[in-house]
């Protein structure tokens, strides 16, 4: 009795290492909505029993994916992105301690419900990894967060994608659902699985259904790109980083500005003679 158990233990088990990539995970458990955060500017909260699609890079088999979902912001900066994902194609169920290489974080523009041009493209590997149960008892979730310091247009239509870094398979890594469409349906993009564009996740894994994220406005204040021409009260121009020239009560003229020619405006001076003024003593 013991010998069989055994064995269907080992096939259990072998059958989560798939012997290649698969795009998803099916969630086949009832829904589990997490609360959204206080202080955010867009919360799509995960459902922890729904389905992961893969977003990730296991260059090792020439795979790159990735899933983007849409948001409108309502503030005009992006200080920290959180998102939700997990790992499938694990050789241990509920498998602990899978190194997370890091992130490749997108934001992109909108080009009628799918993503357009790049505004943002940020290498994450300072992030934090928080544990939030495990699948089905078998796939480890995680909520991810990391500050991206993006500056965007509150009401406006942006897209988001978190994309994990190269690394080892088994396992793989990929993005959590949320609890309910809003706005476009979340696209996929992949040319190992044959979807070198943008396409509905309904076209590719058969459901409709969006990405898990969150953004706050905090976080971390971005410089200005390039340091520019400050002027300063007694009309001296000085190339300077914007907030300095603002800590010094001067006029920023922007980024890359030149102080040669001098943009800045002369100190006015009153014209008179040195015996008007030294009879305004008398």
């Amino acid at each position: 009795m013991k010998r069989v158990a055994l064995a269907f233990a080992l096939c259990f088990i072998a059958s989560l290492a798939r012997a290649s990539p698969v795009s998803y995970v099916p969630g086949t458990s009832p829904p589990n909505v997490l609360p959204a955060s206080r202080d955010v500017i867009w919360s799509e909260p995960p459902d922890l029993n729904g389905l992961i699609g893969s977003s990730e890079q296991i260059l090792a088999f020439g795979l790159e994916t990735e899933l983007a979902n849409d948001f409108v912001p309502t503030a005009s900066f992006v200080g920290v992105a959180t998102w939700w994902g997990g790992f499938w194609n694990n050789s241990t169920p509920c498998q602990p301690g899978i190194p997370t290489p890091g992130f490749n974080l997108r934001f992109y523009d909108d080009a009628g419900c799918v993503p357009g041009r790049i505004i943002a493209d940020v290498s994450a590997t300072t992030f934090t990894e928080e544990s939030v149960g495990c699948q089905q008892g078998v796939f480890p979730m995680f909520k991810w967060s990391a500050e991206v310091c993006v500056d965007v247009t509150a009401g406006s239509l942006y897209w988001f994608g978190a994309q994990m870094k190269d690394h080892a398979f088994p396992p793989q890594a990929g993005r959590l659902a949320s609890a309910g469409v809003v706005g476009c349906d979340t696209v996929f993009k992949s040319a190992y699985f044959g979807y070198p564009d943008w396409t509905p996740a309904i076209d590719v894994f058969g459901v409709a259904f969006d990405c898990s994220q969150e953004f706050t406005n905090g976080g971390c204040i971005p410089p200005p790109e390039h340091p520019g021409a400050c002027c300063l009260g007694n009309g001296e121009c000085q190339v300077m980083w914007g907030y300095d020239c603002s800590a010094q009560n001067g006029q920023y003229q922007g980024d890359d500005v030149p102080c040669d020619p001098n943009p800045c405006p002369p100190t006015l001076t009153r014209s008179t003679t040195w015996g008007a003024i030294k009879g305004s003593y008398r």
